[in-house]
């Protein structure tokens, strides 16, 4: 994440607000529309090539790897035909006139390209695991940082896009490679299918149902610059977007909280210790606020000094939006349990409903505020994610207090048994 957030410092200060806005926007309408239209397998493909490889069946793996491939390969050209046809109109939409269709054309290759790594990083996850899938990201997103370097020194907003467009291509063909070696290849020798084929139907059901609440989070975050740009431009889309520094922060320090929390979470709730639970959530709570609010504090004096040091005097103007984000930023962390827990108490369907809502809050604020630019733009932002915290808190708290407070210990499903339930 590192490496990606110097590639957005290094393309805002060298194009300006209103040309990095335009970046920001084609490459949030590309993923807008896929978003909804795409499918994501890779839970899928793991959570059935797990079960293959338990059983020794790697002739059904590779059957599953295949199908899912195609499926990815298949929906990735059809979303990209409709992109490329539909250009001119999205652009328009998007940013009120204001925006070049070529850029959403081009951003569109970008997407085009990563069209089958949710297939090719869950073969990368079962062969090896998380830390190699990191290290490829890592090497795609350092791959970006470089990319647009060499095109700010070459050209605008085209040049910068392009750059994304082939760190793009060469991160998912270096994780195409990788899966080649760690996983295909090893499997090379696989037999019979054994068992029951897993098909196209029951693979894009299962995808269809993991990808549900995922799609509705990532749709609230791509589509408020979207509708931003329609109402205030493509200047303010670039404010904002240097704005949600505090955000990223929040989300980087919380990220290795999120990995461990769901495993420890699961565990407390599979053994019906349900009081620890709230008690973990509530030391949770407590010291996020205890480094939050001094961090936020500090914050709201230094980002007037550190947002035109990293992006230059011409997103000054963002200054306002970032220092009411940082409320933002704060409530983020504290609640950074929320979306694991509901999946560790066995009620993931109610994390797809308060997704909804809160795409829906959300779109509500920022048709009221966001006409007065980036900062309606960041106290929309703040209320929404005030407002869904709050329901967060309070399912939570009826969810817990319904469970019994007992802490002893219940017999811990097998595998087969929770996919049977």
């Amino acid at each position: 994440m590192g490496f990606a957030f110097l590639a957005t410092v290094a393309a805002a200060r060298a194009l300006g607000p209103s040309a990095f806005g335009t970046v920001v926007l084609a490459m949030s309408v590309t993923t807008l529309v896929s978003t909804f239209l795409d499918i994501t397998l890779e839970e899928a493909v793991v959570f059935y090539g797990r079960q293959s490889l338990a059983a020794g069946h790697i002739g059904r793996l590779r059957a599953l790897i295949r199908t899912s491939f195609v499926l990815d390969a298949g929906v990735g050209v059809v979303i990209a035909v409709i992109l490329v046809a539909l250009a001119a109109p999205i652009a328009d939409v998007a940013s009120g006139g204001r925006l070049d269709p070529d850029l959403v054309r081009l951003a569109t290759l970008g997407m085009l390209c990563s069209t089958v790594n949710g297939t090719t990083g869950a073969m990368v996850l079962l062969a090896r695991g998380a830390h190699l899938r990191a290290w490829i990201m890592a090497a795609t997103n350092a791959l970006r940082l470089a990319g647009v370097l060499i095109a700010i020194q070459v050209g605008g907003a085209e040049a910068v896009l392009a750059a994304y467009v082939l760190a793009s291509a060469a991160g998912s063909t270096l994780q195409g490679i990788v899966a080649w070696r760690v996983g295909w290849r090893q499997w090379r020798q696989g037999g019979d299918v054994g068992g029951d084929r897993i098909g196209l139907r029951t693979l894009a059901k299962f995808g269809i149902h993991t990808s549900a609440s995922t799609s509705l989070f990532s749709a609230r975050d791509v589509l408020f610059p979207v509708l931003l740009g329609s109402l205030s431009g493509p200047a303010a889309v670039g404010l904002f977007r240097v704005a949600m520094f505090p955000v990223f922060l929040a989300g980087v320090a919380s990220s290795p909280i999120r990995l461990l929390l769901l495993p420890e979470q699961a565990t407390l709730a599979a053994h019906r210790r349900y009081a620890d639970l709230r008690r973990s959530i509530r030391m949770h709570m407590l010291g996020a606020a205890a480094i939050g609010v001094p961090a936020a504090v500090a914050g709201f004096f230094v980002l007037p000094w550190l947002i035109p040091l990293l992006f230059t005097d011409k997103f000054t103007d963002a200054v306002d939006a970032a220092q009411i984000l940082l409320v933002a930023a704060v409530w983020q962390l504290m609640l950074s349990w929320g979306k694991t827990l509901l999946v560790a108490v066995g009620r993931p369907e109610i994390r797809t409903v308060i997704a909804a809502v809160s795409l829906v809050i959300t779109v509500a604020f920022l048709g009221v505020l966001g006409s007065h630019g980036s900062d309606g733009a960041a106290l929309a932002y703040t209320l929404a994610d005030l407002v869904t915290g709050a329901i967060w808190l309070f399912l939570a708290r009826r969810l817990l207090l319904r469970a019994p407070a007992s802490s002893e210990r219940a017999p811990v499903l097998s595998q087969a048994e929770a996919t049977r339930q």
